[in-house]
């Protein structure tokens, strides 16, 4: 009995312990996700509470960085004493906070010692700030010396200069010193190493690069971009690299006097024709396609020749270009880039050979038909060598004014072409080695360059294709002239359609550079694609491929025009838009002369 009965306790025993883990075991699924609950609450609290301290110490140190040099001169004369006054007061809070119970039960408690722990270490921060903040300001304004009872000051600007008394801007100023300079400690050096040197080609002082007093989006973009294309691997490449090029070195090697000049010649070949034909000396019929060809040349050739002229002058495009030449250098394929530039060299000046042909025949003809069939036009000497000065002077002008139009154009093609081949020999790279770490690297300073690049370049390059399309649509507008004609005679005929043929070059040279940038930003797109495409190992997912194809898209590179991309489809409608007009205007002169 003793045994059944030790047996049963060793039952009842084992069976409380079953029914005790059951009970943990529930307890357990019950409390398990209530306590993950809490965790994932309490985290997400300290990490908004984190978050709105990042936030608001970063609002703070902005709103101290925009604080300008006229407000650190604005500070008191006695700066100095606050200062001191702040930092014994800043030690002497730091003491009574640091003092033991011992110390602080022989004196009384202060007002920093009663505080809590937390509000205490924030007026300890706050002091420091104070005391660091005072001592800065103090060197800047120790050797400032100021009358007794007036101050000059200079403006922000540096150009105006103001008087004020020494008791009226007393009672309008803080007293407490709690303005920052306008840069930290550093700021300076760290922006001189990020970016590029403060002189150009020329040794004039360049701008610099945009600080925090302009953190807009487009002064973080282009500060981004200056340092990383700013790498030491760069430093080997030659300053000069950018005059290396013929059509770069021409441009920066012509002035203000040739602007002048261009404009001097404009005027004489235009304004005599205006007159002659308004007296009734000259009854041209090419006369409208050349003041139209004439005005519109000259006036592309000062403004995007300006506009050109500053981009190369810039640090920022010389640095791309330096890059450009490093990149170039590394893969051993400078000489590709040599014979792609003669080639465009040598379209582009064929295409001005045709132009001046197109310009000769116009002014022959043109003249001799004034001479022979305008009245009073070939009656006295004087008035056929006044036709003949001016044909000469408005052929001088034309030739200036196209052969600058077709350099530009060259620069900027051959820049185009540059950029083109680095995105060829990036990608045969990444084929040939598929080591995609170093890719991430190399792609970043190639969107860096082109962003740089299509950034300087962007204003002239908008500026040749509104004079080309300015020039289609004069052309298009003389052309709808045909449907009122009703014999048109054929040697006049002839003149106008070669007096016409300088706005059409125009036009299909903005085209062509068009479609060059738009070829460039959809090789771009094409990148992502590409990279997918190389093969890998099988049965695997390689992660450093997937991270460079996301990074390519998500780097949005390409040629971007004044915020905007310039892609395929946008060259495409704009054809398609042409054809259907040009389709429709043949229609028309089809209907009515056959």
């Amino acid at each position: 009995m003793v045994v059944n009965a030790r047996s049963l306790n060793i039952d009842s025993d084992d069976l409380a312990d079953r029914d005790l883990d059951e009970h943990v075991e529930v307890l357990q699924g019950l409390l398990e996700p209530l306590v993950q609950r809490q965790l994932e609450t309490w985290h997400q609290n300290y990490h908004q509470q984190f978050q709105e301290k990042v936030l608001l110490a970063l609002s703070q140190i902005q709103s101290r960085h925009s604080c300008t040099a006229q407000s650190v001169a604005n500070t008191d004369d006695d700066l100095p004493l606050q200062a001191s006054i702040e930092l014994c007061r800043s030690r002497s809070l730091i003491a009574a906070a640091r003092r033991t119970p011992a110390q602080s039960a022989s004196h009384p408690p202060s007002s920093a010692a009663t505080m809590p722990p937390r509000r205490r270490a924030e007026s300890e921060d706050q002091v420091e700030k104070r005391s660091s903040i005072a001592s800065l300001s103090q060197p800047a304004l120790a050797g400032r010396t100021r009358s007794r009872n007036s101050a000059t000051r200079l403006l922000p600007d540096g150009g105006v200069r103001e008087q004020i008394s020494r008791s009226s801007a007393a009672s309008g100023r803080s007293r407490s010193p709690t303005s920052l300079p306008p840069e930290l400690p550093g700021a300076a050096q760290d922006a001189v190493q990020a970016g590029p040197s403060d002189r150009s080609v020329d040794g004039r002082r360049k701008s610099r690069i945009p600080t925090d007093r302009m953190s807009n989006m487009q002064a973080i973009d282009r500060l981004s971009h200056v340092c990383i294309l700013n790498t030491q691997s760069v430093n080997h490449v030659e300053a000069e690299a950018l005059e290396d090029e013929l059509g770069c070195r021409l441009i920066l090697a012509m002035g203000r006097v040739a602007y002048v000049f261009l404009g001097l010649t404009a005027c004489c070949g235009t304004i005599p024709l205006i007159y002659l034909q308004a007296m009734g000396y000259m009854c041209s019929a090419s006369f409208g396609f050349v003041i139209a060809s004439n005005s519109l040349y000259n006036l592309l050739a000062i403004s995007c020749g300006w506009c050109l002229r500053r981009a190369l002058k810039s640090e920022d495009l010389q640095l791309a270009f330096r890059k450009l030449c490093r990149f170039v250098n590394d893969i051993e394929l400078d000489w590709q880039w040599k014979l792609l530039s003669s080639k465009e060299r040598w379209r582009y000046f064929s295409a001005w050979l045709l132009l001046l042909v197109c310009g000769v025949a116009t002014c022959g003809l043109d003249v001799w038909i004034v001479l022979g069939t305008c009245d009073g036009a070939g009656e006295s000497p004087i008035h056929s060598e006044v036709v003949v000065v001016v044909a000469v002077c408005t052929f001088i002008s034309f030739t200036m004014a196209s052969g600058m139009v077709m350099l530009l154009a060259y620069v900027q093609s051959n820049l185009l072409l540059g950029l083109d081949q680095i995105l060829d020999c990036w990608v045969g790279d990444i084929v040939n080695t598929a080591d995609f770490i170093p890719g991430v690297r190399s792609w970043n300073s190639i969107q860096a360059l082109l962003k740089s690049a299509s950034r300087e370049l962007a204003t002239s390059f908008v500026s040749l294709q509104v004079c080309g399309s300015l020039g289609l649509m004069i052309w298009l507008t003389g052309s709808l002239t045909f449907l009122w004609r009703s014999q048109p005679a054929a040697l006049p005929l002839a003149v106008e359609v070669a007096s016409s043929l300088p706005l059409t070059f125009l036009f299909l040279v903005a085209t062509r550079l068009c479609a060059h940038g738009a070829a460039l930003t959809e090789k771009c797109r094409n990148m992502p694609a590409l990279v997918n495409q190389i093969p890998g190992p099988s049965g695997s997912i390689d992660v450093n491929r997937q991270y460079l194809v996301r990074f390519i898209t998500d780097s949005a590179a390409g040629f971007i025009v004044k915020g905007v991309t310039l892609t395929q489809s946008i060259f495409l409608r704009q054809v398609y838009f042409l054809g259907t007009l040009f389709s429709g205007l043949l229609g028309v002169l089809i209907r009515i002369y056959l």
